[in-house]
């Protein structure tokens, strides 16, 4: 008879997905359940089996995952469904799920993460790390788990995280996380269990290192392969390392000599994942030119397993559950020494559900060929009881062995070096200080953390410059595609545009023509109103054509290539006025222009700027014998301004000064088809400066304007 409230785990090796939902289901159910957890083959047909699932648990949180194997009941086992479900009452549970991880970012992580832990405050408001750990399901083929795992942990605070990397029975095309009722790739699933059963998390390992080590001198960082080592072929260089041929690595010497780091002295295993035709290497994990590696060995793997399960079992009593992340290489270790079945019995007798991982992460670091996991006892903890545990980024137990006193055997030398002794002596000068500088890598590594943590931020920070790096660079290809189309709808538009003009031209002309002659042929038989009809006749069409003449200018300046050099303005404002007063010769406005007035553009442009804007100053004295108009530089403002003391207007309007077709004076007052200063602002933007306007009805306008500097200044 099981305890109450107790955490449920079974174990179903029906083929059917349907079929070992339903057996899983029977072993784990209980009238309340917090969270349900499992772990099955990626053979299974994944649309009925997350069918089945919705439909057992229907109401319930249900998350897992795929892998490269299970272990549970029946030990290690291919193409079964393992796992357990957690009591309402004595434990509470938050679950987040995070897709796209290709888009991972450090920000939207940490915030992620935070949320998940404030869902799960807001269930049980004394969740802290005393009573509560994280759970991480990842895709194991994301190449993200050093970014999500060090993000995660970081934002988490003191509740530690542990977890598994997703699988795919081996076959390393595409793993899977369930979430939701639902089974999702390139996406993690992060869960949060606070529970009044005493727990500890544990991380294990059964290593002894060579002291030879390997640089790894070429590497493509993104995909996790490494070219060479040590200046040569990857593959090639571990092979003579191990001590086998090249054609002969296979994952059981993966497994049996893997590579670690050295941080502060812990060794960090970078498993291997397969040897390529080109004879590079691709990892598991992440991996980086510069990093300096050694071979290690494994000894005594199931007495390591051993003392871990004593350890954790002296401190919380025989557990109930231990959820085991288990690098699928020392699945394959185990099998290559016969000892799968007592590891299995070992299981047994203590409650582990699981899985075969591609990785592993525990407490901000992702590893690989370790045991990674989470102890939990049966008895109800107190409370407000203080429950110790290891410092965040330490094992529980540290279970290294000591330093072999010898490295392990490797091959001959590829170069008889017999009777050359200078060059053997030569050699080993050179060996001792390659060594030295070895020493000297190890030891800045060291330096700087105490813990992997380093490393894993590293690449994390460097997978989001290259990630804002290829953004940039699709932005830019993307923006020059943008800039031909407008080219090119530039130039279709001028074309239509110089057309339409074309078209409309030819009846202004006859409408112009004709009222002429009827001006000087039938002007002795118009009364004075027809005289005026005929007059607003004349008038309508000169205005269209001025319309037409400044739509086409608009549309030129849009797109016109600028010539910058230096360019005189005070010439070209007299050059403007004196035209002005040649076509009005009655109008009397005074003007003034600093002698000396620099600017730097495109002076076929900037005399546009000036005729509008002299212009309509010029146009908006009309009811005054005199008008003023200043031009000059405010060297306060860094820009160029015209000034007149015409007519304004209401500032209420300066919104709607720049806009095409728009008039601030009504056309039977003023002349003008409202686009020039359209034109101008186009034009001066264009430039890169901004146009401004300040003003008071009936007391005058000033407009400012910005333009580069000249290169030099």
């Amino acid at each position: 008879m099981r305890p109450p409230r107790s955490i449920r785990n079974a174990h179903s090796r029906a083929e059917d997905p349907r079929q070992a939902v339903q057996e899983f289901r029977a072993g784990v159910w209980q009238p309340e359940m917090e969270l349900v957890i499992f772990f099955c083959s990626s053979a299974y047909d994944r649309a009925s089996l997350a069918e089945e699932m919705s439909r057992q648990f229907a109401g319930t949180r249900v998350v897992g995952c795929t892998t490269a194997g299970e272990i549970g009941a029946s030990g290690y086992v291919a193409h079964s469904l393992t796992g357990a479900s957690f009591p309402a009452g004595t434990c509470t549970a938050a679950t987040g799920f995070l897709g796209s991880l290709h888009d991972f970012g450090l920000v939207p992580g940490q915030a992620f993460a935070r949320s998940v832990r404030q869902q799960l405050e807001a269930r049980d408001p004394a969740a802290d790390g005393g009573n509560a750990f994280a759970f991480l399901l990842i895709d194991g083929l994301s190449t993200r788990e050093e970014q999500v795992t060090r993000t995660f942990q970081d934002a988490l605070g003191d509740i530690r995280l542990i977890g598994g990397s997703a699988g795919d029975d081996l076959k390393l095309e595409r793993t899977w996380v369930f979430h939701d009722g639902t089974f999702h790739t390139d996406a993690a699933v992060l869960v949060l269990i606070s529970t009044r059963y005493p727990f500890r998390i544990f991380n294990t390992q059964h290593f002894v290192t060579d002291a030879e080590r390997l640089v790894v001198t070429s590497a493509d960082v993104a995909h996790r392969v490494v070219r060479e080592i040590n200046g040569l072929p990857a593959a090639e260089e571990y092979a003579r390392m191990v001590g086998v041929p090249v054609h002969e690595l296979i994952p059981a010497v993966f497994a049996a000599s893997p590579v670690v780091v050295r941080i502060e002295g812990t060794d960090y295993v970078r498993s291997i994942q397969r040897a390529n035709p080109d004879g590079s290497l691709t990892f598991y994990c992440a991996i980086d030119e510069g990093l300096v590696l050694r071979v290690a060995h494994g000894r005594g793997l199931l007495a390591n397993l051993e003392q871990a399960f004593e350890s954790f079992c002296e401190d919380i009593g025989p557990p109930q559950l231990v959820i085991a992340c288990d690098c699928i290489l020392r699945g394959v270790e185990m099998a290559q020494q016969g000892l799968t079945d007592t590891v299995t019995e070992l299981f047994r007798r203590n409650n582990t559900v699981g899985f075969s991982t591609y990785g592993e992460q525990f407490c901000g670091v992702h590893v690989n060929q370790t045991l990674t996991g989470v102890a939990i006892g049966s008895a109800e903890a107190a409370a407000d009881a203080d429950v110790p545990c290891p410092p965040a980024g330490l094992p529980f137990q540290t279970t290294r062995q000591p330093e072999a006193a010898q490295s392990a055997p490797t091959a001959p030398g590829r170069t008889d070096l017999a009777g050359k002794a200078a060059l053997r002596d030569e050699i080993a000068r050179l060996n001792k200080i390659i060594a030295a500088l070895m020493d000297r890598a190890e030891r800045a590594m060291g330096a700087q953390g105490s813990d992997f943590g380093m490393f894993q931020t590293a690449i994390l920070l460097e997978d989001q410059v290259r990630t804002r790096t290829r953004e940039l660079e699709e932005a830019r290809l993307e923006n020059e595609r943008i800039n031909r189309d407008l080219q090119q709808a530039n130039r279709e538009l001028e074309a239509f545009s110089y057309s339409v003009a074309h078209d409309l031209r030819a009846p202004l002309r006859g409408i112009d023509g004709f009222s002429r002659m009827l001006e000087l042929g039938w002007a002795d038989h118009l009364d004075d109103t027809g005289r005026q009809h005929l007059q607003r006749v004349r008038e309508g069409a000169q205005r269209l054509g001025q319309l037409i003449d400044d739509l086409l200018r608009l549309s030129r300046c849009s797109r016109a290539d600028l010539t910058m050099e230096p360019v005189d303005l005070a010439a070209l404002a007299r050059q403007v006025m004196a035209a002005l007063a040649q076509a009005e010769p009655q109008r009397q406005v005074e003007f003034t222009v600093a002698e000396t007035f620099p600017a730097w553009g495109d002076a076929r442009l900037l005399a546009v700027v000036l005729e509008n804007l002299l212009g309509n100053a010029w146009k908006y004295t009309r009811r005054r014998p005199l008008a003023r108009i200043d031009f000059g530089y405010d060297p306060n403002l860094s820009a160029y301004f015209v000034r007149d003391n015409g007519a304004g207007f209401d500032m209420a309007y300066a919104g709607k000064l720049f806009k095409v077709c728009q008039r601030l004076h009504s056309a039977s007052e003023f002349e003008g088809t409202g686009i020039g200063l359209a034109i101008v602002q186009r034009i001066i933007e264009r430039h890169g400066g901004r146009i401004w306007a300040d003003a008071r009805k009936d007391e005058g306008a000033t407009f400012h304007f910005t333009l580069p500097e000249a290169p030099g200044s």
